[in-house]
């Protein structure tokens, strides 16, 4: 399902002051190279691979890998000669300047907390992007669609099973309902 942001029209500016006060260290964000230089490269970030999922696709942020966060892939030569302009990064957020609106990203596993470590940082593919991106890619390409056709296509949503796994997985006991409404009971 693509984020609901994407349908309510939320002018760019709140969604990029949003962006920003969310996103935290060790959260893994995608990009795309846009620049490589002899310290590092600059990436325009598409998509969030951790966390909340987000539509900042369109929002031109740019994050800074520094040199020292590329890891060398052989035993000599420069670790960025291996990127070229272009390629789609998986990398982990290691420090944020909210103030400037600016990003430092690392491609060390270091920088991702615990439980995101076994996540592969560095080069993907497009098979390899979040679904909830590949999808709110494929609906900008079909802009007519709305919400609720969006929704109601979806396998979770015509899923008969899924209200009782919602309840399951939120704790909420159907015998004992959670509300004093006759009608929700």
């Amino acid at each position: 399902m693509p984020p609901l942001e994407q349908f309510m029209e939320i002018p760019s500016m709140d969604r990029r002051e949003l962006f920003f006060r969310d996103i935290e260290r060790g959260d893994i964000v995608i990009g795309r190279i846009s620049s490589i230089r002899e310290f590092g490269f600059f990436m325009v970030l598409i998509c969030l691979g951790s966390g909340i999922m987000r539509d900042i696709a369109h929002l031109e942020i740019t994050a800074l890998c520094p040199l020292r966060d590329v890891p060398s892939h052989s035993n000599h030569g420069d670790p960025l000669s291996y990127y070229q302009t272009g390629d789609i990064i998986r990398a982990g957020i290691k420090d944020i300047d909210r103030y400037h609106e600016k990003l430092a990203v690392s491609l060390y596993s270091s920088s991702l907390p615990p439980h995101l470590s076994g996540i592969k940082l560095g080069v993907i593919s497009s098979e390899e992007l979040p679904l909830y991106y590949r999808r709110s890619v494929e609906l900008n390409s079909n802009s007519l669609e709305s919400y609720e056709n969006v929704m109601q296509s979806s396998l979770g949503f015509v899923n008969p099973g899924v209200v009782e796994f919602l309840l399951e997985k939120l704790g909420i006991d159907e015998s004992n309902p959670p509300s004093l409404m006759r009608g929700l009971q």
